[in-house]
């Protein structure tokens, strides 16, 4: 019988970056006892809502991602500090790395957007575009949350994730996101 794919579309952080993020994952860890986005995910910016693309569409749709970005050069997007916010819904919040917002960042994410549009989505990027590193989710709980709150209330971090490719990720039965296909620009 044919898949329905659940993919999500995003732009990893290089090794170094992606270091510099796990040790702060790993630290959160040991304050909270948080760590499915360490499991489930390398540090990444989402750059689309998540489309649910059929079997015989999934050839298309990469072909269709590779036309949108075909004029692509890569470009710098300036992370700075720390943030965080609660669920309303659930107990528990998110803590993440913020992103400066830049014009490129912002074009390749409309491009997207207009494509993804085509399909049903299982995920839909929230607008206006208000992108972040998450550190922490789900699993982070109220208490967790206050712990990790006061440990990076002083601290600071400033770095640049490059974006040269975007990723289709596919989430695994297991909850891990794992590559699909990677096209570079």
């Amino acid at each position: 019988k044919y898949m329905n794919h659940k993919f999500s579309i995003v732009s990893y952080a290089d090794n170094e970056l992606t270091e510099k993020i796990r040790t702060l994952q790993k630290e959160i860890f040991n304050l909270s006892g948080a760590r499915k986005a360490m499991d489930e995910w390398g540090p990444h910016l989402t750059l689309g809502s998540g489309p649910i693309v059929e079997d015989e569409d999934i050839e298309e749709f990469k072909k269709s991602l590779e036309e949108i970005i075909s004029d692509e050069k890569p470009f710098g997007v300036e992370l700075k500090n720390f943030s965080s916010y609660r669920y309303t819904k659930y107990k528990g919040g998110v803590i993440f790395i913020k992103v400066i917002l830049n014009e490129k960042l912002i074009s390749l994410v409309e491009k997207i957007e207009n494509l993804t549009n085509k399909y049903e989505k299982w995920y839909q990027l929230s607008l206006p575009y208000d992108p972040h590193i998450t550190l922490a989710f789900r699993d982070l709980t109220d208490e967790g949350l206050e712990k990790c709150e006061e440990f990076f209330k002083d601290k600071t971090f400033l770095e640049e994730v490059k974006v040269d490719h975007i990723s289709i990720v596919e989430k695994g039965e297991d909850g891990v996101g794992r590559e699909f296909a990677r096209i570079n620009f």
